[in-house]
């Protein structure tokens, strides 16, 4: 097994050797393995591109789908790659409140005479990055005879998902985030009851079949017939894409497995680094990390660290009307740095998202920490004020 840490990125990954990879979250990235096995798929692919495109990718989608199916715990036959309200509540917020804030939410809609078909929630959010109780969520939405829309973009790779336990309505998670494998590859789960909802991929595919009319023509499909049920069909080939990244998976769990130990140990790791960076970034800048009291925010690998700025008008302090301005000076100063910082302003304060990951260590967050620090004490200089502002 490979040393978890900078040895891991160093032996395993493509980053510069310079550079240090703070912000996993935002677009993720794929070991050496998974991208010589790409590479691969490439060539064989534009050897015979008939061939490879119309009958032999699918059977390789086919695989990769039932290994993602086992990974989620779900039927691979579920999987294939109108007014709105909000709860009105802002982080940090605790678990028992956020359930019961849908629960009178739905309940007072319904009063009012209109009916709840979709509640819309994350596994874990993006800015500020914290876990949700989706599991609790989910339950309620069924409980209400609510639909459930569960958004797993940081999911799957990241923390434990037993789709099979939860049947949520319908459920989305990016692979390309946190397992491995190159952008853009996504996973959609919708129970065979609800499959009938989902009309069309986008864009509409080859595959697509519209509701018979009477009278009409059947459409002929160009593409050899298969096994698969006409919901996955219809993903399976959307055009002129590159849609290789979705067959790199079983590289991709190969790696998971025989180089890092699985996904349990690469969890707890990536956890765990999140808790204890954070709060050493926390320790370095004097500040704090987002979370509530019940500690539940933070079972993830990513921490939110407040920023040691001051706000308002005078000498050290950043005007209210330059947040933006500053956020774009540390974001764009840090990519001269060779790394990159996520930033929000949330709650009066800017915020710094660090996303911990197998190929990190606690020496990975303190530089980070420290340059971030610096650039804090420019931007308190009013050095920011040649940054970009939207």
């Amino acid at each position: 097994m490979a040393t978890f840490g900078r040895p891991l990125r160093e032996e395993h990954f493509l980053f510069d050797k310079d550079y240090v990879p703070l912000n996993h979250g935002s677009f993720g990235t794929f070991p050496k393995s998974v991208a010589d096995r790409l590479t691969e798929l490439a060539a064989q692919n534009e050897a015979r591109p008939d061939t490879y495109i119309r009958y032999e990718f699918p059977s390789l989608l086919e695989e990769s789908r039932q290994m993602i199916a086992k990974i989620l715990n779900t039927e691979p036959i579920e999987t294939t790659a109108a007014d709105t309200e909000d709860l009105g509540l802002e982080w940090p917020v605790e678990d028992d409140d956020l359930v019961a804030s849908l629960e009178r939410k739905v309940k007072e809609i319904k009063s009012s005479g209109r009916n709840v078909r979709l509640a819309i929630f994350d596994t874990i959010s993006s800015m500020p990055a914290v876990r949700l109780p989706f599991e609790r969520l989910t339950k309620t939405c069924k409980d209400l005879g609510v639909m459930s829309f569960l958004d797993g973009a940081h999911g799957i790779g990241q923390i434990p998902l037993d789709i099979g336990l939860l049947q949520p309505d319908f459920f989305c998670t990016n692979v390309h985030k946190w397992f491995y494998v190159p952008r853009g590859c996504a996973v959609l789960f919708v129970p065979e009851k609800n499959q009938r909802l989902i009309r069309s991929s986008i864009p509409t595919s080859d595959s697509f079949s519209p509701r018979p009319r009477k009278g009409q023509r059947a459409i002929n499909n160009p593409y050899p017939p298969d096994i698969r049920t006409p919901f996955q069909e219809l993903f399976g080939f959307v055009g002129t894409a590159n849609n290789d990244a979705y067959i790199t998976v079983p590289a991709a769990i190969k790696f998971r497995e025989e180089v890092c130990g699985g996904e349990e140990k690469i969890m707890n790791y990536c956890i765990e680094l999140a808790l204890k960076g954070g709060d050493r970034a926390a320790e370095i800048f004097g500040t704090e990390v987002l979370d509530n009291e019940s500690k539940t925010l933070r079972n993830c690998a990513f921490a939110n660290v407040r920023l040691p700025l001051k706000y308002g008008e005078g000498k050290g302090k950043v005007p209210h009307k330059d947040v933006g301005k500053v956020a774009q000076f540390i974001a764009l100063e840090s990519v001269k740095l060779n790394t990159f910082f996520a930033i929000i302003f949330f709650r009066g304060a800017h915020w710094w998202r660090i996303s911990a990951q197998a190929y990190l260590e606690m020496a990975d967050i303190e530089w980070g920490s420290e340059t971030m620090k610096r650039l804090c004490e420019r931007a308190s200089k009013g050095e920011y004020e040649s940054a970009p502002s939207h």
